[in-house]
């Protein structure tokens, strides 16, 4: 049953899916003393919602309906609730709904700029080179693309999300025309679909932050992932002190340029010290909670900073590195034999930064990891059946 939670102050609006983003969102805004309202996208799914910290919740199967809600939505008070998107479709339906929504306070980008036309990988990966970061030479997936041109290995991915866009793979990597050709048969030849070559990466870093109505940006670290899950996402690495500051005047001068405030992240692959940008993330990144859990709450902080409150008392600089562990899908790795399990035992023991578990917040890894061991039983029994016949 729903909370209701009687408004003494500006509420706090998350809208986005019932995952870890949301989850995250909900146990750093925790720290203030500010009612959160969370704006569930299309279902419940006992994650974010099976949070402690999740007090009061309405469902929203569409945007449509979730816009339709904001809009008829009122506060007894006469200030301003801020909104928090936790996907990029969400981010990109508020921004074009920016003036239905003026009551309420959110990040985005300059009036002359369309967040949608900036979160297209083509314009992004334009806009990146212009501001000085080394790009990686990108194509766009059509029926006229020859092949034979590419160079190998290389990666494809969608040109970028929206409403009715359903994608079978975030990225996929392939090592030459055989492996390419097979990907390509498996979706349209439509102009939404990029291929990049391939870098030759150590790692992947992914630095967050934020950039505040004042122009100035918080940068608390970064995230050095050194192993991935089966669908792409970091499941093992470091959180650490942020040192590249070749790449912060780059950082800066893509923010300005499209007057950009609020939540932010971008992704880069790391080869012999040399960050290759990858994309832009224009809303809260769902590893947000990783710096929190490293000493540092930027979500926290940009509200404050939205609400002309002092800041400082909640924005940390990481100061060591923390390792992290997906605790429930890194063990993936054991398995495609990426790590001996003796070494994952004692990688997963020195861990203090995790996907879902918090000790004062059980419930929704509790929940997350016992529908995995559910869906990985009916994994290995499908692929046993596959073998016997």
């Amino acid at each position: 049953m729903r909370k209701k939670i009687i408004n003494e102050k500006p509420s706090i609006i998350i809208w986005g899916n019932d995952g870890y983003n949301s989850l995250g969102v909900l146990r750093q805004l925790s720290e203030l003393d500010y009612p959160v309202l969370f704006l569930v996208h299309q279902k419940k799914k006992h994650c974010a919602t099976w949070s402690k910290y999740c007090k009061d919740y309405v469902i929203c199967k569409t945007v449509k309906d979730g816009i339709n809600f904001l809009k008829s939505r009122k506060s007894n008070l006469n200030v301003q609730e801020i909104l928090i998107p936790t996907n990029d479709v969400i981010a990109e339906v508020i921004d074009s709904n920016k003036e239905d929504l003026r009551s309420y306070l959110f990040g985005g980008v300059g009036p002359d700029f369309s967040l949608a036309e900036i979160s297209d990988k083509v314009n992004m990966c334009k806009l990146a080179k212009s501001c000085g970061f080394k790009v990686p030479k990108t194509v766009i997936v059509n029926k006229r693309l020859d092949i034979s041109s590419l160079d190998f290995p290389c990666v494809i991915k969608p040109r970028k999300h929206y409403l009715g866009f359903d994608s079978k793979f975030k990225i996929r990597r392939c090592e030459n025309t055989e492996d390419l050709i097979n990907v390509l048969t498996k979706i349209d030849y439509s102009d939404n679909y990029i291929i990049q070559e391939a870098i030759n990466k150590v790692s992947d870093i992914l630095i967050y932050g934020c950039r505040l109505p004042d122009h100035t940006i918080l940068i608390p670290g970064v995230f050095k992932k050194l192993r991935w899950d089966e669908s792409n996402d970091g499941s093992y690495g470091y959180l650490m002190p942020f040192k590249y500051d070749n790449n912060y005047k780059a950082i800066r001068l893509f923010l300005e340029s499209i007057n950009y405030v609020g939540l932010f992240s971008f992704e880069f692959g790391e080869c012999e010290d040399i960050l290759y940008f990858y994309e832009a993330n224009l809303r809260n990144d769902g590893t947000s909670h990783y710096f929190y859990q490293s000493g540092s709450n930027v979500i926290a902080a940009f509200c404050l900073s939205m609400f002309k409150k002092d800041y400082l008392s909640v924005y940390k600089k990481i100061q060591q590195e923390h390792v992290f562990i997906d605790e429930i899908r890194d063990s993936y790795n054991i398995s495609r034999g990426n790590v001996e399990k003796t070494i994952w035992k004692t990688q997963r023991k020195k861990a203090t930064v995790f996907k879902y578990y918090s000790k004062d917040d059980k419930k929704p890894y509790a929940y997350m990891f016992y529908r995995f061991r559910i869906i990985s039983n009916i994994a290995s029994f499908l692929r046993s059946i596959n073998l016997k016949y």
